[in-house]
This record gives structure tokens, sequence and C-alpha cells, in this order.
């Protein structure tokens, strides 16, 4: 297996809470290309995916609008061994494994409250309802987990585009807790493999997903989600006549 090397400075981002997966995220310099990449680190789920194999069969499928793989792979003897020793000791819910895993990609990209108008807004939103549709119609992934972190602006050429024609544009990320979906005509859309717990962002998980928690996920839950997310920054940061901003945002996303 081939080593990289890259230098990172304090993280850019950081998950701090007790329950989580201690993901960081740092702008590094990739010492061999000497150019910027984005470097997560993160404890995954050992019996889920590597989140880099998502991207890299998307990428080869030529799915718009998603991280362009450099390189990925478990810290060598990180794990966590308490779910090992509570194992059979536990009735009522196993305890998830955890592995230290890093993910390079190449782009280093913005935060979606950086739009800068409505009209920009729903195209990025847009161009990551395209990548979306392509991982959904091309590989049978279902993301999972839209919402406000992983919808992100990057500027550069469009994958699908005119050879050349850069610009600002949505990516959509964090492909971490994706699944394969059944297409069976009497099972469309429905997860493979499902577990019992529950996947997404609080704020933008869909009413039928919040309403029964141990519904199978489906296209139709993203699509919602990303409605949540256009909803939820029009309301905040576009002129409109909602008249109490702060108690809308409090019910709606958090509350109900």
């Amino acid at each position: 297996m081939r080593n990289h090397q890259f230098i990172v400075g304090r993280p850019h981002f950081r998950n701090d809470d007790v329950v989580g997966r201690a993901t960081r995220g740092y702008v590094a310099l990739n010492v061999e290309t000497m150019e910027f990449v984005w470097l997560k680190d993160v404890w995954r789920i050992r019996d889920l995916h590597k989140e880099g194999d998502v991207i890299y069969e998307m990428n080869e499928a030529q799915v718009p609008n998603v991280p362009t793989l450099v390189c990925h792979g478990d810290v060598e003897d990180q794990r966590t061994l308490t779910d090992k020793l509570l194992e059979n000791k536990v009735q009522d819910r196993r305890m998830k494994g955890y592995i230290h895993y890093r993910l390079v990609v190449r782009e280093v990209a913005r935060p979606l409250w950086e739009f800068e108008n409505g009209q920009e807004l729903v195209q990025i939103l847009g161009g990551c309802l395209l990548a979306h549709h392509a991982a959904y119609e091309r590989l049978s992934i279902l993301h999972r987990d839209v919402s406000d972190g992983n919808i992100l602006i990057v500027f550069g050429p469009h994958r699908d585009g005119e050879p050349g024609a850069v610009g600002r544009r949505g990516m959509l990320t964090n492909w971490a807790v994706c699944k394969k979906v059944l297409k069976h005509k009497d099972w469309m859309g429905v997860v493979r493999g499902h577990e019992q717990a529950r996947t997404g962002t609080w704020e933008f998980i869909s009413a039928s997903l919040l309403g029964h928690p141990t519904k199978s996920p489906t296209w139709q839950d993203d699509l919602e989600s990303f409605f949540r997310v256009l909803l939820f920054f029009a309301v905040r940061f576009l002129r409109n006549d909602c008249p109490d901003v702060a108690n809308f945002v409090r019910y709606f996303f958090n509350e109900c």
C-alpha cells in the first residue's frame, strides 16, 4: 500500500460531542503535489463501508458534484475495544465498534451559508440533487444524511459542463452512512440491509422517518431533507414575510 504525506495545522472543523465519531476536518498540504486538499479524520463504524470506497465508485461512474478521491485508509491498530468487552452482555442493544479512519479529497469547499443570493442557493442545491440522482440511478446508492453541513460550495470546473467552464457549484459530501437500495418494483428505493438505528441530522430528517423511527429510508425521505435545507436557509438569510423567524426555526426544525 502506498504511503501519502500531508501537512496539517489546527483543525478547520472539529466535533467535540461526547457521543459521536470525533470527526475533524483539516485543510492539508499534499507534500507530493504541493496542492491544498481536504483531510477528514474520523472514527468510522466498523461494520459499515469505507466512505472512500463509495467516493471512488462514484468517481468511476462519473457522478457529478461529489468529492474527488485522493486517498483513504484505516489508521493501523487503532480500534475500539469496548464493544468486544460488552459482547453478549448487553441484551437490548449491541454497542458498535469503531476504527480510526482518514479520507483525503481534492476539493477544499466552503460552507453553504456563504451563498450570495437566493438564485445561487437554489443552483447549489440543484447541483447536489443531480449528484443524489446520479448516485441513485447509476449505483443504487442512497445518501441518507442530506443536511446543511453536507451540502458545500466549491469553485472550479463543472464535470458535466462545457470544457473550461468554471464557477461556484454545490457538492454533496459525507457519504459515510449511505446504503445500497433495492430496485425491485415492489420495494423500489428501500434500503438493503436496513438497521434499526436512525441516521441523519435531526433538523432535516423527513417527517415520515421522525414519526416512524424503524421505517426503512427511501429516496423520498432524502428529497424532503433537501427541501428542509432550502427552507432553513431561505427563512434565515433571505428576505421574507415570516413574522418571527427565530420562533419558526425553533418550532419547525427542533421541536416538531
